[in-house]
């Protein structure tokens, strides 16, 4: 769980210091360069054909759980899941395993208090939350793995059309709607739209066509059938949704960013980038667009210091995928990783680039139906105790059924 919600746009977006970048000082000395400590045991274990899990202990000491999933074995996936199927809400990884039928997996994204993820997020080919300035990981149409950026701003390049010939912007997708927003939400909110509680506010229901099927002005908000989508207007843009929808006419969405999103098939957002080429990558303490969209002090707590971590990465050729959960904040057991350790173990297992998911408690690695990482909410110094998190999303790995 991380960095509060988006401002407006020109207003210091989460991540984004209040200070000019020129004035911010130089602190990449301050980036801790530990070697990893020496490996006391390792068991590896077959899932299925094309995933390994390994478990290593080192005498940091550390308790690390590996996942190497070969994309090109046939039957092998990984897919984005979202916490009972919607955008908002929480679920832990274990239920999302056993709800999904996943031979594993592990958390995703950051997420706001209202269990909505905060960056890009792409299920099963659906587009479900807009891509912002942050890392995310995404498997593509065509099979492969991939770990980029999807926006070189602070949000995208969507927008509306009426049937006149308007357009108007798309802030933010499935999400808090900021003033003088234009919002989209779908079936996949999984709640009723803001309506009223946003008043002004005017709210166009879209059929699957596109047809504008009701237009709604400080009424409560309403239940998105499966198919359907609403664009929610606060302010500037609820008066643009007045002068321009009306009854029955077209209204089109389109859904676009800096770099494609429609060859996409899952994606989950999180960040930062931590290796980039087969090299550690150190993401600036800067806010936007100087480093990724976190702010500085989130980044000198996140980057600097041992914690639990989520990391995934990818092979050159984006056919490997590795999963890592290290456990932490367990000082008996295992004390938490280093940012660039959790590079040089990515790279260690064949990945080319590399990032962080959420991590600190909602670190969560789950293997067959066991819970084979040690959360740090409410653990005991020697590992016992741990409760598992509920989170807003996970990356499930899927095996060929057996005959």
């Amino acid at each position: 769980m991380c960095c509060g919600i988006a401002p407006a746009p020109g207003q210091n977006a989460p991540g984004q210091d209040a200070e000019s970048p020129a004035a911010a000082p130089d602190v990449s000395q301050f980036f801790p360069d530990v070697p990893l400590g020496r490996t006391v045991s390792e068991v590896p274990d077959r899932v299925c054909p094309g995933v390994m899990h390994i478990h290593r202990v080192t005498d940091d000491p550390m308790n690390i759980n590996i996942l190497v999933v070969d994309l090109s074995q046939p039957g092998v996936s990984i897919r984005t899941c979202l916490s009972n199927g919607t955008v908002r809400g929480v679920e832990t990884v274990s239920s999302m395993v056993k709800r999904t039928g996943a031979v594993a997996g592990v958390n995703g994204d950051y997420w706001s208090p209202n269990g909505v993820e905060q960056g890009l997020t792409v299920a099963d080919g659906e587009i479900v939350i807009a891509p912002k300035y942050r890392t995310a990981f995404a498997i593509r149409k065509d099979g492969t793995a991939a770990i980029d950026m999807w926006s070189d701003a602070w949000s995208w390049q969507a927008y509306a059309t009426a049937q006149d010939g308007s357009r108007h912007d798309i802030t933010m997708m499935n999400s808090d709607c900021g003033e003088d927003w234009l919002c989209l939400y779908t079936s996949k909110y999984g709640a009723p739209t803001p309506g009223s509680k946003l008043s002004p506010v005017t709210e166009v229901l879209l059929s699957p066509s596109g047809t504008v099927s009701s237009i709604r002005t400080d009424k409560p908000g309403v239940a998105i059938p499966k198919g359907w989508s609403v664009l929610t207007g606060r302010g500037s843009a609820g008066q643009w949704l007045r002068e321009h929808a009306r009854a029955f006419q077209k209204m089109t969405v389109t859904l676009k960013s800096s770099k494609p999103l429609d060859d996409l098939q899952q994606a989950i957002g999180a960040g930062p980038r931590i290796l980039k080429d087969g090299k550690y990558f150190q993401d600036p303490l800067k806010g936007m667009p100087d480093g990724e969209e976190f702010t500085s002090d989130w980044k000198k707590e996140h980057y600097l210091l041992r914690q639990p971590r989520t990391a995934v990465g990818v092979s050159m050729d984006g056919r490997k995928v590795v999963l890592i959960t290290v456990d932490g904040r367990q000082p008996d057991f295992s004390l938490g990783i280093y940012q660039k350790q959790m590079a040089e173990l990515l790279v260690e297992f064949g990945a080319h680039d590399g990032m962080d998911l959420d991590s600190g408690g909602s670190a969560t690695m789950v293997v067959e139906g066991t819970l084979v990482s040690h959360p740090s909410d409410k653990s005991n110094k020697d590992g016992t105790g741990g409760v598992e998190r509920p989170v807003a999303n996970g990356l499930m790995v899927f095996c060929a059924q057996e005959e």
